[in-house]
């Protein structure tokens, strides 16, 4: 078969799969949410302490708490303390600051 005929088969065999429907959001666990809200205030609490803005949070603010905290925390928690700041973000349409550069190299180095 030369290569514009694979193409072609190519081509035609990608049309005769059917899309895949997307995949509802799931709403995260009960224990999920508790530590988020849990996550949340400390992130307040720690702004109003810092006299930072925790709504809408720029991200020099999360990389700033994030810094704070990594000798306190692990890896894991500190990267669950980001996806409740950006889950706070999400739920009033704010763009996340947990996904800015300077976070997310943060939370590489944790």
């Amino acid at each position: 078969m030369d290569a514009d005929a694979h193409q072609g088969a190519v081509d035609r065999a990608a049309v005769d799969v059917p899309p895949t429907a997307p995949r509802p959001l799931r709403s995260p666990a009960p224990e999920t949410l508790r530590l988020y809200a849990s996550d949340w205030a400390a992130f307040v609490t720690w702004c109003r302490l810092a006299g930072a803005a925790p709504l809408p949070a720029v991200p020099a603010t999360v990389a700033a708490y994030i810094a704070a905290l990594a000798e306190q925390l692990s890896a894991g928690a500190l990267a669950r303390r980001a996806a409740a700041i950006a889950a706070q973000h999400r739920q009033h349409g704010l763009a996340s600051p947990a996904s800015d550069q300077a976070v997310t190299t943060l939370l590489r180095h944790a």
